[in-house]
Formats: C-alpha cells, structure tokens, sequence
C-alpha cells in the first residue's frame, strides 16, 4: 500500500477482477484467488474545500482502498452493484495534487469475487 513500493514485477490487467457470473461485475480480468492486490497511480488536480469526489466501488466481498498508504475506506461483505461513496473532508484530504499511489486490497471466502475501484473529481464553480 505504500507508495514506494516495488511492484514492478506485478502482472497487469484491466479492471475490474473477478469471475463471470458475480452479480453486477463487468469483468476486465479473471481474479480466482483468495485474495487480490491492486496498484496504481491516478493524478489529481489541486483540491479546494468546495470540490466533491467520489469513490466508485465494487467489491465481493471484503475490500479496503487505501491511498498514498493510508486507508482511505474500508468495508466488509459484498455489493451487488456499484456504490457511489462522498469522500468526507478528512478523506479527501489524504489525496495530494499530483501523482497519488491507490492501492486495493480485496478478500474473498465463498461464492461470486469480484473488485473494482475509481473515483470522480467534481470541481467546484470558479
């Protein structure tokens, strides 16, 4: 989860990760394992306090999203559909301008597995 992580010999795919058949999942590439960790950068604009962003996720079952290292949500079970969650101010806060590491964590026990994760940035009027 920490952003100086090697993760350079990682494989690469395309989101979201699961197994046809989870309810609501569009899979980009097959994950059947008992777990999963997912990496990567986003970049950001300089934030204000009026902007509004919004974590988009999909999770079956156990998920944790964490950025720059620190843990920015976490939620236990599983989802049918995405889920769209306001980011509070002090969530927000841990997202710099800039080049921001996310990393994802998911876990999985039983039935359908699947993970996928972004966000929306609304920019406030000028």
């Amino acid at each position: 989860m920490q952003p100086e992580f090697d993760d350079s010999g990682w494989r690469v795919g395309k989101s979201g990760f699961g197994t046809e058949g989870t309810p609501g999942a569009i899979v980009g590439t097959r994950w059947a394992t008992g777990e999963i960790w997912l990496r990567t950068k986003i970049t950001m604009p300089k934030l204000s306090p009026d902007d509004v962003v919004w974590l988009e996720v999909h999770h079956d079952e156990d998920c944790e999203v964490y950025v720059n290292g620190k843990l920015l949500w976490g939620e236990g079970g599983y989802l049918k559909r995405y889920k769209t969650v306001r980011l509070r101010p002090e969530q927000i806060a841990l997202f710099r301008e800039g080049e921001n590491t996310i990393a994802v964590h998911c876990r999985q026990t039983v039935g359908g597995q699947f993970v996928d994760v972004g966000f929306v940035v609304l920019k406030a009027a000028d």
